[in-house]
C-alpha cells in the first residue's frame, strides 16, 4: 500500500482512492489529546502524514487495518507493513508540531481482515503499539455502535477538496465535521450509485451521510468518529472507506464495539 499507488485505499493522493478526506467542515477549535497522526518519510519529508488513529491506552493506538498492511501474496490475506518505518504524533491538532512524537514498535491486525486491491468487506481495524508510553489521555471506547439518527464527529488531516492529490496538499491543522448515522440497510450504505458494493457496509460497521457540508475521503483513513458520553468524547469507530466518490458518498466506519474483546486481549 505505497502512498500514491493506483487504487490504494487510504494513502494520501492515491489515484482512485475511495477512503477518507475531510471535505467541508471546519478547522478544529477543541483540543483532542487522543488524536494521532501516523507518519513516515516521503518525498524528502521525514514527517509526512499517512493515516490517522486514536490513542486508547498509554502505548496503544487504534487505526484502520489497510493503513498498516498491503495486499496479500501467495494466498495470504495481507502483507504486514514494516513498523520501523513509521512514527506517530499524539495529541496535537497540528500534525507538524506539538504533542508527543513516538516511534512505532508493532502492528497487530484484527483477525478476519483481508486486503484486496479493489474491495473492502470490513474487519478494517488494527492496533499500533508505541515504543513507549505517552502522557496524553486516551479515549474510552463505546461498547456498541452509535444509534441510527445520532450524530458523530469525525476529524482528520485529509484533503479539503476532492480534486487534491499529493501529500503536500494535506492540511497541517486538524479539521472536523459532524455526520448523521444512517440505517445500515440504506442503499447508499450498501453500494455506490451504480450498484457496486465493493466498498459497502459490513458486519460491525456503521454508515454516515455526506450531506451538503461534505464528509470524509485519502489522508483521514483510521481517524476517529466520536460521541459525547458523560461529558467526555468516546470513540465509536474509525474511518474505513466510502462506497462512492469522496465528499458526496456515504462514509463507512469500523465500529469498535464489536471488537472490544479482541482489542482488550491484545493491549492488556
Amino acid at each position: 500500500m505505497d502512498s500514491g499507488s493506483p487504487g490504494t485505499p487510504g494513502a494520501p493522493g492515491a489515484e482512485g482512492d475511495k477512503q477518507a478526506k475531510i471535505i467541508g467542515g471546519g478547522e478544529s477549535t477543541e483540543k483532542y489529546p487522543f488524536i494521532a497522526s501516523l507518519q513516515w518519510e516521503r518525498d524528502g519529508d521525514p514527517n509526512s502524514h499517512y493515516c490517522g488513529g486514536t490513542l486508547i491506552a498509554a502505548d496503544w493506538v487504534v487505526t484502520a487495518a489497510h493503513c498498516v498492511t498491503s495486499p496479500g501474496k501467495d494466498g495470504k490475506p495481507y502483507e504486514m507493513r514494516d513498523p520501523a518505518k513509521y512514527h506517530m504524533r499524539i495529541g496535537s491538532n497540528d500534525r507538524t508540531s506539538g504533542g508527543t512524537v513516538v516511534k512505532v514498535r508493532q502492528f497487530k491486525v484484527l483477525p478476519g481482515w483481508k486486503y484486496e486491491e479493489n474491495r473492502n468487506d470490513g474487519q478494517d481495524l488494527a492496533l499500533i503499539r508505541l515504543a513507549e508510553k505517552v502522557p496524553q489521555r486516551p479515549a474510552p471506547m463505546a461498547k456498541k455502535l452509535p444509534a441510527v439518527g445520532s450524530t458523530v464527529k469525525t476529524m482528520g488531516w485529509g484533503y479539503t477538496d476532492a480534486s487534491d492529490s499529493g501529500a503536500e496538499k494535506l492540511p497541517e491543522k486538524l479539521r472536523e465535521i459532524d455526520l448523521k448515522v444512517l440505517r445500515p440497510t440504506a442503499k447508499e450504505c450498501e453500494a455506490d450509485a451504480d450498484g457496486d458494493d465493493s466498498y459497502g457496509i459490513g458486519k460491525g460497521d456503521f454508515c454516515s451521510d455526506d450531506g451538503a457540508d461534505g464528509g470524509t475521503c485519502g489522508g483521514d483513513s483510521g481517524t476517529p468518529a466520536v460521541q459525547k458520553a458523560k461529558g467526555r468524547w468516546q470513540l465509536v469507530g474509525l474511518n474505513s472507506r466510502a462506497p462512492g466518490e469522496c465528499g458526496t458518498s456515504t462514509d463507512i466506519f469500523t465500529g469498535v464495539g464489536d471488537h472490544q474483546k479482541w482489542i482488550k486481549s491484545q493491549i492488556g
